[in-house]
């Protein structure tokens, strides 16, 4: 990743929020992820829309608690 070269209007976009470890992993992935890359966006392994819809209130909240975090 460190050689990664995006064009200028490309975001990176990384899936390190998971539902089986919540918080706590996010921050390891997160944390992982910025040794590599600098600017980056964040989002679930897989998406929202193929997730049991019990599950999204609980992956909203772990975005919601890392999205703030200093990297």
């Amino acid at each position: 990743m460190r050689r990664l070269k995006l064009r200028p209007e490309t975001e990176l976009c990384l899936g390190l929020v998971h539902y089986t470890d919540g918080v706590e992993g996010t921050k390891q992935r997160l944390a992982t992820a910025a040794k590599y890359a600098d600017n980056f966006a964040i989002a679930t392994e897989c998406g929202f829309g193929r997730r049991d819809p019990s599950t999204i209130p609980e992956l909203l909240r772990i975005h919601a608690a890392v999205a703030d975090l200093d990297r």
